[in-house]
Parts: structure tokens; C-alpha cells; sequence
């Protein structure tokens, strides 16, 4: 299970999640205050629920921040959401964020996107150990 004051997720955390994450490289835009300029980011993950970004400044656990997220470069998403965990890397910070009061099209788009992105992951993730 992954605290608040965790930097790791714990390792079978992400294998039994139900809905899937996207490996993605996505152009994004966070800001941690109306007053401070927004910060460029890059996804490393999506999903419905949350998001993993890759950033140059610190973030801190708990911190509300307001995320617009490019799903393409006609298409983007604002989100509302709260920094989970943050680890430091040779490239920078990352920060898993859990998006917080979606709206249920926002979560479509994203699901669309990945869907089309990733057709084959999500079959893989939601009838694993079927016969095909």
C-alpha cells in the first residue's frame, strides 16, 4: 500500500490495480498556485484516476495542484488532483498524482485516447487469463 510519506510504491500495488495505466509521454502543465506560473511536465503513466509526471521543481505530498494534461495536440484535459508520492531521479522529480472530482467525460476522453493509443493493453488488462 502506498503512504503518504512513501517515495516507492509498493511492488504488487501497480500489478493489481483495476483499471489500467498507459505508459505515455504527454505534454503537460501543472501549476501548484493561481499565483505561480504554471510548470512544464511530461506523463510517464495515465489512467483514469491518476497520472505520473515527470518535473524539474519539487512538489510536495498532499499538495492540490491543477494539472491540464495534452492528450494530443488538439485535445487536452484540466484536472484537479493531489501529489500522492514524489521520487527523485537522475532526470528529475517524480510525482504520482490521483486526480481528484473527474468528471465522468473527462474520464471518457481518457479512456478514448488510450484506447486508441493502447487498444491491446486495455483488452490484455481486463480479460487477463481469458481464452481467446
Amino acid at each position: 500500500m502506498v503512504t503518504a510519506n512513501s517515495t516507492q510504491q509498493h511492488p504488487s500495488y501497480e500489478d493489481k490495480r483495476y483499471i489500467p495505466r498507459w505508459e505515455v509521454q504527454n505534454r503537460v502543465l501543472l501549476q501548484k498556485d493561481e499565483k505561480v506560473p504554471a510548470q512544464e511536465a511530461v506523463s510517464r503513466d495515465i489512467s483514469c484516476v491518476g497520472i505520473c509526471v515527470e518535473l524539474k521543481e519539487d512538489v510536495q505530498v498532499n499538495q492540490k495542484i491543477n494539472l491540464t494534461i495534452y492528450l494530443t495536440d488538439s485535445v487536452s484535459i484540466k484536472v484537479l488532483g493531489s501529489v500522492l508520492w514524489t521520487k527523485k531521479t537522475p532526470q528529475g522529480i517524480l510525482a504520482g498524482v490521483i486526480f481528484e472530482g473527474t468528471k465522468p467525460k473527462t474520464q471518457q476522453t481518457i479512456l478514448d485516447y488510450a484506447f486508441e493509443i493502447k487498444r491491446s493493453d486495455l483488452v490484455n488488462h481486463w480479460f487477463k487469463g481469458w481464452d481467446q
